[in-house]
């Protein structure tokens, strides 16, 4: 049944990834794919890696590289950000790269808060080799894939743009974020979905509170909401973090999905985070998804930290 349904995925593969982003558990070693406005929203210089291997015991089902970085505009109180994704499925079958760069205002609200507003542009590229793929007229039932397939093998590969836009409200104690993503209707039908792409919209709600407010570099608890709407899929993520000066770690539940746990290490400018996901989906050999990060931080000049007064953002930071 595990091989059955393995099948079934790589023949729904194409609608599957063409109209779906990566889904990653630790997007605040990233923010900025959750969100274009946490640009201006940290006032420091930091750059991450982050890799995600899905499913590793089906072949090489999904793998996902992420680079980015992010800095602050100290003249105009804004920040910047640039960024790379690459995505494989299927052994390098599908592929598709995002080169994205982008931009973030931040204004003050009163005493307490803040508003951010960002917007990215993307180019985007995507590409299909059916030569990696397995057709049913390849199989033999003895020994296995051995024939040439008579299938239509023929591949495609199409550039487009892209973007994004997306809004923070935060204070020391909550944050509040909107974003929406794919924005632009893509022209090329290898591309699309009714002759629009699948547009993703992201609502996100944390918060942070100290476990004693006697003790500053304590330790703090921090839960979490993700809403996420992409086409006619809807996802719900529920987490809860605790971190301290140096640890941190935390748990997610995606509904019917499964639960994802995490644990942060911060050495003074470098932060390491690693999670795993344990799976609800019907692959009993997939085991999970793994997931690394690697985040370097230098913060900004104190001068300008007095100067815009910004507030600790309360959502976790390795």
């Amino acid at each position: 049944m595990h091989f059955v349904g393995f099948i079934l995925l790589l023949l729904l593969l194409p609608a599957l990834c063409l109209g779906q982003d990566p889904g990653l558990s630790q997007w605040h070693a990233v923010p900025v794919l959750l969100n274009p406005a946490f640009a201006s929203a940290k006032l420091h210089l930091a750059f991450g890696l982050l890799h995600r291997d899905q499913w590793p015991a089906l072949r090489k089902a999904y793998r996902t590289q992420v680079a980015a970085a992010q800095g602050p505009i100290q003249r105009w109180g804004a920040g910047w950000m640039s960024k790379v994704v690459h995505d494989s499925h299927a052994k390098r079958a599908l592929q598709r790269s995002t080169i994205r760069l982008g931009f973030a205002k931040g204004v003050q609200l009163g005493e307490d808060w803040w508003f951010h507003l960002g917007m990215n542009g993307d180019l985007v590229t995507q590409s299909l080799d059916p030569s990696q793929l397995t057709y049913a007229d390849q199989l033999d039932p003895y020994y296995g894939s051995i024939y040439s397939s008579a299938e239509n093998r023929a591949g495609w590969s199409v550039v487009y743009p892209d973007w994004s836009v997306g809004g923070l409200l935060h204070s020391t104690r909550w944050l509040i974020g909107w974003s929406g993503q794919h924005l632009v209707p893509a022209t090329n039908d290898a591309t699309t979905t009714n002759g629009t792409p699948l547009r993703k919209w992201t609502s996100h709600l944390s918060g942070r509170f100290s476990f004693s407010d006697d003790d500053p570099k304590g330790w703090y608890w921090m839960p979490n909401v993700v809403w996420q709407q992409q086409g006619p899929f809807t996802f719900l993520n529920v987490g809860w973090y605790a971190e301290n000066e140096h640890l941190s770690f935390g748990a997610w539940y995606r509904h019917n999905i499964g639960l994802v746990g995490l644990f942060g290490l911060s050495l003074e400018k470098l932060r390491i985070g690693y999670s795993y996901d344990f799976t609800f989906l019907p692959f009993a050999g997939s085991r999970g998804a793994h997931e690394l990060s690697l985040r370097y931080v230098h913060p900004v000049r104190k001068q300008w930290q007095r100067k815009f007064k910004r507030k600790r953002l309360p959502c976790p930071v390795f």
